[in-house]
Protein backbone atom coordinates (compact mmCIF):
# COMPACT_ATOMS: atom_id res chain seq x y z
CA UNK A 1 0.00 0.00 0.00
CA UNK A 2 1.34 3.40 -0.96
CA UNK A 3 1.35 6.20 1.54
CA UNK A 4 1.13 9.86 0.69
CA UNK A 5 2.25 12.83 2.69
CA UNK A 6 0.24 16.02 2.58
CA UNK A 7 1.93 19.31 3.35
CA UNK A 8 -0.75 21.13 5.34
CA UNK A 9 -0.57 24.73 6.53
CA UNK A 10 -3.46 26.72 7.95
CA UNK A 11 -3.38 30.50 8.36
CA UNK A 12 -5.41 31.81 11.29
CA UNK A 13 -6.44 35.22 12.60
CA UNK A 14 -4.52 34.98 15.90
CA UNK A 15 -0.84 34.44 16.82
CA UNK A 16 -0.29 30.68 17.22
CA UNK A 17 1.47 31.10 20.60
CA UNK A 18 -1.71 32.74 22.01
CA UNK A 19 -4.21 30.05 20.94
CA UNK A 20 -6.05 28.43 23.85
CA UNK A 21 -8.81 25.85 24.24
CA UNK A 22 -12.18 27.45 23.53
CA UNK A 23 -10.82 29.98 21.01
CA UNK A 24 -12.81 30.44 17.82
CA UNK A 25 -10.52 31.03 14.86
CA UNK A 26 -10.97 31.94 11.21
CA UNK A 27 -8.82 30.72 8.33
CA UNK A 28 -7.56 33.02 5.58
CA UNK A 29 -10.33 31.53 3.41
CA UNK A 30 -13.02 32.55 5.92
CA UNK A 31 -13.77 29.14 7.46
CA UNK A 32 -14.50 29.31 11.19
CA UNK A 33 -13.52 26.61 13.64
CA UNK A 34 -13.17 26.17 17.38
CA UNK A 35 -10.20 24.82 19.33
CA UNK A 36 -11.64 22.20 21.68
CA UNK A 37 -8.40 21.04 23.35
CA UNK A 38 -4.68 21.84 23.44
CA UNK A 39 -2.08 19.28 24.49
CA UNK A 40 1.50 18.10 23.93
CA UNK A 41 2.35 14.93 22.01
CA UNK A 42 5.94 13.77 21.53
CA UNK A 43 7.18 17.27 22.31
CA UNK A 44 4.84 18.98 19.84
CA UNK A 45 1.88 21.20 20.71
CA UNK A 46 -1.38 19.87 19.25
CA UNK A 47 -4.71 21.64 18.77
CA UNK A 48 -7.87 19.54 18.57
CA UNK A 49 -10.53 21.33 16.55
CA UNK A 50 -14.21 20.81 15.84
CA UNK A 51 -13.77 21.15 12.07
CA UNK A 52 -10.27 20.00 11.06
CA UNK A 53 -9.46 17.36 13.68
CA UNK A 54 -5.90 17.51 15.05
CA UNK A 55 -3.53 20.26 13.91
CA UNK A 56 0.07 20.55 15.08
CA UNK A 57 1.37 23.98 16.09
CA UNK A 58 3.91 23.99 13.26
CA UNK A 59 1.09 23.51 10.72
CA UNK A 60 -0.43 26.88 11.65
CA UNK A 61 0.87 30.22 10.41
Amino acid sequence: MKTREIDFKIAVNKPVKEIRSGDELTTAGGKKFKVTDVFEYEGRKVFQTDRFGLIYEDEMV
